[in-house]
C-alpha cells in the first residue's frame, strides 16, 4: 500500500482515508455532501500525488517514447505537458499518462502504483534502445488547486500570474529554496492549477496555500466529492472507463497521432477507428435515486441488451443517480430512453451529453 507525500497532512485534518489504485487517499474530510457543495462555488485544494513519476533520459529517449506512446514526442516543447496513452498490440489502453519535457529529460507520470511495472515493460520491450529510467515518486508530490480565486492564491504564494498562460504550459517558481512546477488545468470543467514538488516541502506548501486562501474560503476535498464532479462533467476514469478498452473506440482520438511513425497498437487502433464499431461512451441519468452497480446491463426499451454501466453515483444537484455507460455504437433512439438493470428489476434512464449540470 502506497501513501502520498501529504498523508500525514490529511490525517491531521481528520480525513477519512480509502484505497484507490494502490494509494491511500482522502475520501472526505467533513462530509461528501459538504465538500461537493463547496466545490461548486468556492476554491478547493486536493492531493493529486497518487501517481508514479519516471524520469527518462538517454540517447534513444525520443525514439523510445514515440514507439511507446500514442502521441508525438516532437509536439512536446520544453516546459510543456501532453497527455497520451500506452497501449498493447491490440490497441487496448494499458496506461493513461502525462509527458513533460524538462530540460534534457522527459517526465512520465503514471496513475497509481504502476511505475515498476512500466519500467520493466519498457526495458523488456525495447532492449536495444539506449535510455535510462529513474523512478522519483518517493521524493515528489502533487497538489491541485481549483475554483474561482485559484489564480489569485497562487499569485500570493509564488508571485506568478498564471491566469493568462496556456493550459499545460509549465512555469517554474521558487519556494523555500526549491523549485515548484506550476501549470493550468481544467478538471471536471473547473479551471485551476496543479503543482509538482519535492515532498520535503509538501506539507509546508499545503499550509501556505491554505493560509493564502483564507479570504477565498478555501477547503480541502476528498476523492468522493471529486468523483461526483467527474460523473457530472462526463470525465473518464482511468480504472473504470479506460484501462483495457481500445482508445479509438472511446472517442479519444485527440490523444492518438495516427500520422506519426509506427507505435505499439497503432494498426489495431487505426482498424478500430476505421470500422467505427464497438461501444460509445455516454452520460446517463436515472429517473430515480437508485444507483446501479458498476457493470449493470443497459437495455433498449424492447429489452435488448445494448451496453453496461462503467461508473455511477448520486448527483445532489440533479437529485438523481447518474453515471457513464458503454453503449453499442449502432444504438439509436429519438428519445434516448433506456432501461438499466438494478436489483433484479429495470429502472428507466436517459442517455445524455455531458456536462449534466
Amino acid at each position: 500500500m502506497e501513501k502520498t507525500s501529504l498523508y500525514n497532512v490529511h490525517l491531521s485534518q481528520g480525513a477519512r482515508m480509502v484505497i484507490i489504485v494502490d494509494f491511500l487517499v482522502p475520501a472526505w474530510y467533513s462530509s461528501v455532501l459538504n465538500e461537493y457543495n463547496h466545490c461548486n462555488n468556492n476554491v478547493f485544494i486536493s492531493d493529486t500525488g497518487n501517481t508514479e513519476e519516471i524520469l527518462i533520459t538517454g540517447e534513444d529517449r525520443d525514439r523510445l517514447l514515440n514507439q511507446l506512446l500514442t502521441v508525438d514526442v516532437a509536439e512536446v516543447e520544453v516546459n510543456e505537458l501532453l497527455w497520451g496513452f500506452i497501449c498493447d498490440e491490440k490497441g487496448r489502453i494499458m496506461e493513461n499518462v502525462s509527458l513533460s519535457r524538462l530540460g534534457d529529460a522527459f517526465l512520465l507520470s503514471v496513475p497509481g502504483h504502476r511505475g515498476s511495472h512500466l519500467t520493466d515493460y519498457m526495458k523488456n520491450k525495447f532492449p536495444d534502445y539506449s535510455f535510462q529510467l529513474e523512478n522519483i515518486s518517493y521524493r515528489t508530490g502533487r497538489i491541485a488547486l481549483q475554483g474561482e480565486g485559484s489564480f489569485h492564491i497562487i499569485e500570493k504564494v509564488f508571485a506568478e500570474d498564471l491566469s493568462q498562460s496556456e493550459d499545460y504550459q509549465i512555469v517554474s517558481a521558487p519556494f523555500e529554496g526549491n523549485e515548484v512546477l506550476l501549470y493550468k488545468i481544467s478538471s471536471f470543467g473547473i479551471a485551476g492549477i496543479e503543482l509538482f514538488f519535492i515532498n520535503d516541502i509538501g506539507s509546508h506548501l499545503w499550509d501556505k496555500i491554505m493560509e493564502a486562501g483564507v479570504d477565498y474560503n478555501i477547503k480541502p476535498v476528498g476523492m468522493m466529492a471529486k468523483d461526483i464532479l467527474r460523473l457530472e462533467s462526463g470525465q473518464l476514469s482511468f480504472s473504470k472507463e479506460m484501462r483495457g478498452h481500445v482508445a479509438s473506440e472511446l472517442g479519444l482520438n485527440a490523444y492518438i497521432n495516427f500520422s506519426k511513425e509506427n507505435f505499439v497498437g497503432k494498426d489495431a487502433l487505426k482498424k478500430a477507428n476505421d470500422l467505427k464499431n464497438g461501444y460509445q461512451l455516454s452520460s446517463i441519468v436515472m429517473e430515480k435515486t437508485m444507483v446501479p452497480k458498476t457493470g449493470a446491463k443497459v437495455y433498449d426499451l424492447y429489452s435488448n441488451e445494448i451496453g453496461f454501466i462503467s461508473s455511477s453515483g448520486y448527483s445532489p444537484s440533479l437529485g438523481n443517480a447518474i453515471g457513464l455507460a458503454f453503449v453499442n455504437v449502432g444504438f439509436k433512439d429519438e428519445t434516448n430512453s433506456v432501461l438499466v438493470e438494478y436489483d433484479k428489476q429495470y429502472i428507466y434512464a436517459q442517455l445524455a451529453n455531458p456536462p449534466l449540470t
